[in-house]
């Protein structure tokens, strides 16, 4: 595995990049949002009825057999409330980073880093070919999630975050993108769906607390 110190801190640094740019795009999006037509919202309610029932489901999946066993126990710890969070959640992304193919694991590296340049075009390009040859990476599906979410494609967002969730039930960061994209279509169950099953995998997970008292915000 390549979990080199400088490795790890460039990983995380993009990670928080894209983080921050994420939360740019969704204060611009949910006034957009606010705005729709009640045609476009009844469309996403069909849109988003498959992950929602895969959502509910995901207590009783098994992640994917290509994934390292020992995010169990890392997982275990979170759900437990043991340990420092910061360690663990960067220790879990260290391994859903990992690929056994280290082309595989670069490319995603380099794709991370594109997205954080906003180097956008290049990055769907560099995780198309990621995903076609290896379509078990479930760090790859989350990564073009988050790219097509900032490109404001919302349904092919999804659609990712669905692949992501078949491969690894226990991706919080999926949930709470799905949770967000929820909240910007005035989605209220779907969001409260995604954000609490987020904390049942990970309880001190304040973004998702946080997404559910936005969630309560809205019209049931």
């Amino acid at each position: 595995m390549r979990d080199s110190r400088r490795e790890r801190h460039l990983n995380q640094s993009a990670e928080s990049i894209i983080s921050t740019l994420q939360t740019v795009y969704l204060a611009t999006r949910q006034t957009y949002s606010r705005l729709a037509q009640p045609t476009e919202l009844a469309e996403s309610v069909s849109m988003y009825t498959d992950t929602c029932r895969l959502i509910a489901s995901l207590p009783v999946r098994r992640p994917s057999d290509t994934l390292p066993t020992r995010l169990a126990m890392l997982f275990d710890r979170l759900a437990r409330g043991e340990g420092e969070v910061t360690a663990i959640e960067d220790a879990i992304w260290t391994i859903w980073m990992y690929h056994p193919h280290s082309r595989a694991a670069l490319a995603l590296d380099r794709a991370v880093s594109d997205i954080a340049a906003q180097r956008y075009d290049i990055a769907e390009t560099r995780l198309a070919m990621l995903l076609r040859a290896r379509p078990d990476f479930a760090e790859a599906w989350h990564k073009r999630a988050t790219l097509h979410y900032m490109r404001e494609s919302d349904a092919e967002s999804v659609l990712d975050l669905h692949r992501t969730l078949e491969l690894e039930p226990r991706h919080f960061p999926a949930l709470l993108s799905f949770g967000e994209i929820c909240l910007t279509q005035l989605e209220r169950a779907g969001a409260e769906l995604a954000f609490r099953t987020a904390l049942r995998i990970h309880p001190r997970l304040e973004a998702a607390r946080t997404g559910l008292e936005r969630a309560a915000a809205l019209e049931p």
